[in-house]
């Protein structure tokens, strides 16, 4: 479906958004359908999540909301496909109105249907479930079976950012929405799901960037794809936008893990790598006392979920230590430099902290021994985190000169 500026506004307004569409879910998945599970011969062998039994060893503290249940199943949900994608896995099951079952991808791949398709499983307002039903759940030993979206291609958000004229990501590599030309993937825009084609398109975007060489991208008028050989030092260069919606049609927020910009506006992303595309250096360690902060501009924090500058990554999550630090340090990185800032400290293992003058003021009150590689081990590299009073420091460099390794 082909539409201008305003014709797309138009049909946007008139697509209602099903409260079942999980638009909240930090984990894509799709629905499979219902099937049949036995007791003793799980078709998905492995409990994550128990919502139903306090008593369960996969109790998680929340308990099914009988009286909310067209807000508690969505939830569940997201909360069982989270779990599973921590794992590797990508069958779920949801089954006896609160438990949640996966396991190993090879064997659920090939059992997840052994039983046979069932006929208990219910969605919204407790109704029996239909092939149109996006959120579901199985009675006793029904599985309502979903399938975790897995994008070859590690990316990671940037932010929205204007596009015009000279344009900072100047390659159209692929588009979903114009026909008439070469790059059309052969895919329309799915207006009317897309919470889940947003994701899907955003991983093809991806693809095609990696194809090309390239890591940086951005999504554009809801199904185009831009991006460019110099894009990942030149995307912000027009400055940042408001104008991009998350999958709901709703005003894209920090935290929001896919994005696309509207006419003239990109939702940028960057392939991640174990490199940084902005090279740094580090500097060391260095006292902070809270109430006079020598860095005092919060610039990224990945350990309060209600700050302002929480951007959906938890430090909590991640098993391994050294993976998050590197992509906290270069997102670090990236937005000092559009910021034309040159220093950035870590501290209290998950935020980042710069300011104008940082380059100056980072050790007025003293260089520190208290800082940390992987929480508790005292400081012996160059990837480390400053604890509650103390940063670690470091500092953009010219290229080539990246000594974070």
């Amino acid at each position: 479906m082909k539409c201008c500026a305003l014709s797309c506004l138009i049909l946007l307004a008139a697509i209602a958004i099903p409260v079942e569409s999980g638009c909240g879910c930090r984990t894509q998945f799709k629905a499979v359908g219902c099937r049949k599970d036995k007791r003793h011969d799980r078709a998905l062998p492995e409990m994550l999540i128990n919502e139903r039994d306090r008593y369960s060893k996969y109790y998680n503290k929340i308990d099914v909301d009988w009286e909310n249940w067209d807000t508690y199943l969505p939830e569940f949900a997201c909360r069982c496909a989270d779990a599973a994608k921590k794992k590797g896995y990508k069958y779920i099951g949801l089954q006896f109105w609160g438990e949640c079952w996966s396991g190993p991808t090879l064997q659920a791949e090939a059992e997840y249907d052994k039983h046979g398709k069932g006929d208990a499983c219910y969605g919204l307002e407790y109704k029996h479930c239909t092939s149109k039903s996006e959120f579901c759940v199985g009675d006793n030993n029904h599985n309502f079976i979903y399938e975790i979206h897995y994008c070859p291609v590690k990316f990671e958000r940037l932010g929205c950012y204007k596009d015009y004229n000279t344009r900072p990501l100047n390659s159209y590599i692929l588009t979903d929405r114009d026909k008439s030309i070469g790059i059309f993937s052969g895919r329309e825009i799915d207006w009317y799901h897309f919470d889940t084609y947003l994701p899907e398109f955003a991983c093809r975007c991806a693809m095609k960037t990696v194809e090309k060489g390239w890591n940086t991208f951005g999504l554009q008028y809801y199904g185009e794809c831009w991006s460019g050989e110099k894009g990942d030092v030149q995307y912000y260069k027009k400055g940042k936008s408001s104008s991009c919606i998350n999958k709901c049609y709703e005003k894209c927020h920090i935290y929001d893990p896919f994005c696309v910009g509207e006419q003239f506006t990109n939702y940028v992303y960057r392939v991640t790598t174990d490199v940084c595309e902005i090279p740094y250096k580090a500097v060391g360690c260095f006292n902070e006392p809270q109430s006079e902060r020598a860095l005092h501009e919060l610039i990224i924090d990945d350990v309060d979920q209600i700050s302002s500058k929480f951007m959906g990554i938890l430090s909590a999550e991640f098993s391994d230590w050294e993976e998050y630090m590197k992509g906290l340090m270069c997102r670090c990185a990236r937005t000092i430099k559009e910021k034309g800032y040159t220093t950035f400290g870590i501290n209290s293992g998950g935020k980042c902290y710069s300011s104008q003058n940082g380059d100056t003021l980072y050790a007025m009150h003293g260089s520190s021994e208290e800082c940390y590689h992987n929480v508790t081990t005292p400081c012996l590299s160059s990837i480390c985190t400053g604890g509650l009073a103390t940063n670690f420091i470091y500092k953009l460099t010219s290229d080539g000169d990246n000594n974070t390794a």
